[in-house]
């Protein structure tokens, strides 16, 4: 019997194109399809590349095994393991994530490393299981992939080739959704930040428009968020013009070496030192800046 390969078996997408098993899951992870419908996804090409056994991935949550693809095993057989912990005599999958390393038991009913959970398993038929860990792109564990058999047996050459391959895309689908997770957070991070802090912070363009500002930078200068975002910082210049009545010369040009990249103020401090408040709007304030220019520096 010869192992399975991507073209061994092969289907049409939806422009009537051969996608192979294989593409047909990447393109899964890649269309940001749910993990939870990967994770099913990878456990039926198991299935249909050995029928005789039931497939399961379990994902790694600190030190336990949470439920992430089963889709012919029964039910109260997967809530019953969600959530088992990992350790040196914790079945097949425990045992693996915990070793880092495939555990095969070809006889439940035997194999010490299943007496917590021995009962469970045969209760649903369930006589042989050899687990695989699934690593992360730094090399830890992240999940295990599980094969079971209803008889009690040693997984074959075939049954080893497949795991070989599915725990390879398992890795990758996982590991996109720990980056995504990790970037979301990141960002949710970044947003508590720039929503709350009393720092004025204002995220500009290459063509120079306001793209974001914090709600407490635009209550500084007089203005709600929404009148900000879309203007230019060149609005600065065109109010000056109107306030002094007469163009003012300028170039837009890439920063220069030695200048400063970014500028960051806290009218805050102004106001709790100071006790200085912005008022009035731009176009009073240009005014105001060009009236005591011509006054020369006197109000």
């Amino acid at each position: 019997m010869t192992a399975p390969s991507d073209s061994a078996a092969r289907e049409l997408d939806a422009n009537g194109s051969c996608v192979s098993p294989k593409g047909r899951i990447l393109g899964m992870v890649a269309r940001g399809t749910s993990l939870a419908h990967v994770l099913d996804g990878l456990c039926r090409l198991v299935e249909a590349q050995a029928p005789e056994v039931l497939a399961s991935v379990l994902l790694l949550d600190g030190d336990r095994l949470r439920h992430g693809g089963a889709p012919s095993l029964p039910k109260a057989y997967v809530d019953a393991i969600d959530g088992a912990v990992i350790g040196p005599t914790a079945g097949s999958c425990g045992t693996a994530a915990y070793r880092a390393q495939q555990v095969i038991v070809s006889d439940i009913a035997t194999d010490p490393l299943w007496a917590d959970l021995r009962e469970v398993a045969l209760t649903h038929s369930l006589r042989a299981c050899w687990s695989t860990p699934i690593f992360s792109a730094a090399g830890s564990v992240i999940a295990t992939l599980a094969m079971y058999s209803r008889e009690p047996r040693s997984p074959s050459q075939r049954d080893q080739h497949i795991v070989e391959h599915i725990t390879h895309l398992a890795g990758i689908a996982i590991q996109r959704k720990l980056d995504e997770d990790k970037l979301r957070d990141s960002e949710d991070q970044w947003r508590a930040v720039f929503e709350n802090t009393p720092t004025m912070y204002f995220v500009v363009d290459a063509g120079g428009t306001i793209v974001s500002v914090n709600p407490s930078g635009a209550q500084q200068l007089g203005y709600t968020v929404d009148d900000l975002v879309g203007r230019s910082v060149l609005d600065v210049v065109a109010a000056f013009e109107r306030a002094c009545g007469r163009r003012i010369t300028r170039t837009l040009a890439p920063r220069r070496p030695g200048d400063v990249a970014a500028y960051y103020a806290d009218p805050a401090r102004a106001e709790k030192v100071l006790g200085w408040r912005a008022t009035r709007g731009l176009d009073a304030i240009c005014a105001d800046a060009w009236r005591w220019q011509q006054n020369g520096g006197k109000y």
